[in-house]
Order: structure tokens, then sequence, then C-alpha cells
């Protein structure tokens, strides 16, 4: 029997956060929930949808909540208001950037939270089980390889330029002229608009979709001020491109728990600095051995490995509610597992 849910998206309107906003619209479909958007988070918006949930819930049982949002802050800014924690049965975190310990309100364990969900490993899990006084359970990142994914032979792109960069690498056009050089197709940053988030989401995916080989670098060697300055982390950046079936090239985020437990070898070239040379020489190698192979086999694992819906089959379980669409997806992505590995290795 499905229980009544409600997704609350706490997740900024930005460009960067639209593989979260994919997410959260992605977790209401699968869960046939009610889904709700905070953003953006004003106070009278806020008030409106707090007012909203006491009425709908006088003459019935109340529904459980699980809260997609960037930190602990970001949900206490939202939640601390006694009329939110009348509105649910149960309250449910996902935190997104849960490497962010710092930012855990003092204050937070006063507030009964039925569960939380992280996607960093246990070094995280233990600080939030301790100061949140909260079961919490390690949900690394994915991707919706099953509708957004692709194995496409056809990559008329050799390097596609994703986010952020060290230093050495942030201008486009030193680096295609560099590539050139070596008779190889670079493509800088996909273009971006800010007034249609979503639209500029698909194109990201077009673009991944062409690629053989896509330049991500790990936080720590990027030159962005807003990123963890000690904790290394993996990224919509990585699942999603490997989704595509492209293949990762940068310096690494190897001491993050997501990327020692659900990659695999040939998903990544690693760059053991951020010389441009360095990385292009590496890139280089690399393409020489690269096949349309390469590409089915990053798709494959990524079907197996990191499909949103193994995330949210463990969240189902977690919180014990079952949703039969779920269901019904996950049935679709073990035949599409089937196909695509018969594909690959009948040959």
């Amino acid at each position: 029997m499905t229980k009544s849910i409600v997704i609350i998206d706490g997740v900024p309107n930005q460009l960067g956060w639209m593989p979260v906003k994919y997410l959260t619209e992605l977790t209401a479909d699968l869960f046939e929930a009610d889904y709700v958007s905070l953003a953006p988070a004003s106070r009278a918006r806020i008030d409106k949808l707090k007012t909203l949930f006491a009425k709908r819930t006088k003459n019935r049982l109340k529904p459980d909540a699980l809260f997609i949002v960037p930190t602990m802050a970001h949900f206490w800014s939202l939640y601390m208001d006694d009329d939110w924690k009348h509105a649910f049965n149960r309250v449910f975190l996902w935190l997104i950037d849960s490497f962010h310990t710092e930012d855990i309100p003092r204050c937070i364990n006063r507030s009964h939270i039925d569960g939380i969900f992280i996607t960093t490993g246990p070094a995280d899990q233990i600080i939030y089980r301790q100061r949140v006084n909260s079961e919490t359970t390690i949900v690394p990142w994915g991707a919706d390889v099953l509708l957004r994914g692709s194995n496409s032979v056809d990559r008329n792109i050799d390097v596609l330029r994703l986010g952020r960069q060290p230093d050495t690498w942030l201008d486009d056009n030193k680096n295609a002229a560099a590539f050139l050089k070596r008779d190889i197709r670079y493509q800088g940053r996909p273009p971006r608009n800010e007034n249609a988030l979503h639209e500029n989401n698909l194109l990201v995916q077009s673009y991944l979709k062409r690629s053989k080989y896509v330049l991500a670098q790990s936080n720590l060697v990027d030159s962005t001020r807003y990123t963890h300055k000690t904790k290394e982390y993996l990224t919509g950046r990585w699942t999603d491109s490997l989704a595509c079936g492209c293949i990762v090239a940068g310096v690494q985020p190897r001491t993050d728990h997501a990327f020692q437990n659900c990659l695999w070898p040939e998903a990544v070239i690693e760059f053991e600095s951020t010389d441009l040379d360095h990385g292009i020489g590496r890139i280089a190698e690399a393409l020489q051995e690269w096949t349309p192979r390469k590409a089915q086999l990053n798709y494959l694992r990524s079907l197996e490995k990191l499909d949103w819906r193994w995330r949210l089959e463990q969240i189902a379980g977690a919180i014990d509610l079952h949703f039969p669409r779920l269901d019904n997806n996950i049935v679709q992505l073990k035949q599409k597992i089937a196909e695509t590995h018969q594909l690959l290795f009948s040959e």
C-alpha cells in the first residue's frame, strides 16, 4: 500500500543546481508524491505553503515529507518554525552538499528528524549521527541514465570542457589552440542561458552525447571560492558524463567515497597535475585507444551503478514506503541493462 509523501524542493533556481532540480522532480514523479518548490524561498512563500499544509492535514492522515536541500543550514532556515513540524507525520532530509558539516546548526538536535540521506561518506555520516541524533544513510550521486543516458557511437567532439577548472585550464580559447596543435577537437564550456535553466540542462546533455572525453577536475584544484577547500566530492559532472558514455579526464576526486565505491577503472583518466601540456598529452594518448565500445561500456556500467532509480529504491527502503511507479521503473532499468549487456558482449 502506497503511503502519502511530499517532496519539498529547497534547491536554488540557479544554473549550477539544475541537475538537482531535475532530481527533485524525478523523485516526486517516481514516488508518486506531491511536489512543492520553495524557490525562491521568500518568507511570504514559506508562510503560505505552511498554511496550505496545515489546512490539508486537519481532516486526514498527515503525509511524510522529504526535504531535498543543499545543506543542513538551508533546511533549518526553512523548518525552524513550529507550523512545519505539525504538518507532517515524519520528516526526512536529503542533503546534496552534505560535505558542509560545519553548517550544522548547534540547536538542530532539538528538532526531531526521522532520517537523513547524505551524498558523502562514512566520516560525514558519523558527524550527522552524532550532532543531529538521527539515522544517517549514504546515498551517492547518480544520474538519470535510463531516460537521459546514451551509448551513441557517433561522437564528433574529442574533449568537452564541463564546469569549473583550475586556473591553467580556464581559458577556452587557449585550450582550443593547444589541442588543435595535436589535431584534437576541443569544445569549450557549452552556451549558457540563465533565463532558461531547464533548456540549458538539456543542451549540456546534447553536448555530452557527442563527446568522447569530458574535462572535469577535483574541487581541490579548481579556482572557485564556493567549493569545499579540504573535502573532495563527486558531482553530477562525473555521473551525467558517464551516463552519456563519456570518459572523464582530469585530476580526480580520489578520496571521495562515491568515487571509490561507485566508479570503475574505465570511467576516468587521471591527470597527475593541473599542467595544461600534461593533461593534453594524457588525452592525446587516450584518444589513440578510444573506440565506440568504450562509450557503450560506460553507458552499461552507469545503468548498473549510477542510475538515480537505485538511489531512490534505497531511500524508499530506508523510509519503509512502497512506490509502484518506482518498482516499474526498476523493472525497465533491469531490462535495459540486460539488453545493453547482450549488445555489448554478444559479439
